[in-house]
């Protein structure tokens, strides 16, 4: 009974921690883009760079590591807000199936004057979840990124990413265990339409 009391108090703190960290970074990602636009005339909504395409409408398909290949789209609701949704699929090592990843965010940019346009960082949030056939488990996952996006070309950017969260799998027919990551990276790359 101490034990499972000891086990559910834990994976409150965790749940808190994973929370706090979230509200940290899109707390952070605002106070950085209100600053990059403080005392300047044009608002960051009206500016569209030359040097990449990050403006509103713009659609964007990415290609990283993260979750073994992940495919994702992402669309622009403003000029540095973009919702994404991705999938990924792994044959399974045992030949019983295939390993599918889900995964939906939100990405914030953080556009600084006085900086090139080809580098531009980021902060996010991530929903992920997976059915890993070769382990019979499947998993939930909610994790904070930060990253930078750097444009080789107005419709071309590379990308990495670190990303920390909390995460429960499950195997079939047994109890969830959770996890907190605090070192998950990716790279990637993006092309824009």
């Amino acid at each position: 009974m101490l034990h499972n009391l000891t086990l559910r108090g834990f994976k409150l703190k965790k749940i808190t921690l994973v929370g706090t960290t979230l509200a940290l970074i899109v707390t952070a990602g605002s106070v950085l883009a209100a600053g990059s636009t403080s005392g300047s005339n044009t608002t960051q909504t009206s500016t569209v760079s030359s040097a990449n395409s990050l403006s509103t409408g713009t659609f964007g398909l990415t290609v990283s590591t993260a979750s073994n290949t992940m495919i994702a789209g992402k669309y622009f609701l403003a000029n540095d807000l973009a919702v994404q949704g991705g999938f990924g699929l792994a044959d399974t090592s045992n030949g019983v199936g295939t390993d599918l990843y889900l995964m939906a965010g939100i990405r914030k940019y953080i556009k600084m004057e006085k900086k090139s346009d080809n580098f531009v960082p980021f902060v996010g949030g991530r929903i992920l979840h997976s059915s890993v056939n070769s382990a019979n488990t499947s998993s939930f996952g909610v994790s904070a990124e930060a990253g930078a996006e750097y444009f080789l070309d107005k419709h071309f950017s590379v990308e990495g990413l670190v990303s920390g969260g909390y995460g429960s799998t499950t195997p079939s027919g047994g109890s969830a265990t959770s996890t907190i990551s605090t070192s998950v990276y990716s790279l990637g790359a993006n092309f824009y339409f």
